[in-house]
């Protein structure tokens, strides 16, 4: 399956093949996983609504901070229609940053070169809740719905 303009909450299985991911057309959640360190990390691109106080109109892309996969997420910058990211002042100085910028901009070479597996946004088979975890997102279903 190859991933193309997404919406949240309408995709129920992951992608796990770079092929086909793009910041151009992807609105939704992506999750990148190193499998040479066992670390993943799950990004947000959302467009802000048009009558929004803040960059109305614009696509953000947020880092997932915290536990609750649905709304702790940070802002870093904005997506333009190229598929580039334009990092936030206080993210400009950030090796983290500056590298993730690299793998959401560039999957295919990420994927080929290093092995780095991007999943786009997947809902639980049972419950539907998002799953950013990479085990989850194999199984098809969060933890809790897992040990039912």
């Amino acid at each position: 399956m190859h991933a193309t303009t997404l919406l949240p909450s309408t995709v129920s299985t992951a992608d796990t093949s770079a092929a086909g991911f793009s910041l151009r057309n992807f609105a939704g959640c992506v999750t990148i996983y190193n499998p040479a360190t066992g670390q993943h990390r799950t990004f947000r691109i959302r467009r802000q609504r048009d009558n929004a106080k803040f960059a109305p109109g614009e696509r953000i892309v947020s880092l997932l901070t915290g536990p609750d996969n649905e709304s702790d997420y940070e802002g870093f910058g904005f997506v333009k229609d190229d598929g580039k990211i334009i990092l936030w002042r206080r993210a400009r100085e950030s090796r983290f940053y500056a590298s993730v910028v690299r793998m959401l901009e560039n999957p295919d070479h990420y994927a080929d070169r290093y092995g780095i597996e991007y999943s786009t946004e997947a809902r639980c088979l049972r419950c539907f809740r998002l799953l950013t975890d990479i085990v989850s997102l194999a199984a098809g279903m969060g933890p809790e719905c897992r040990s039912k």
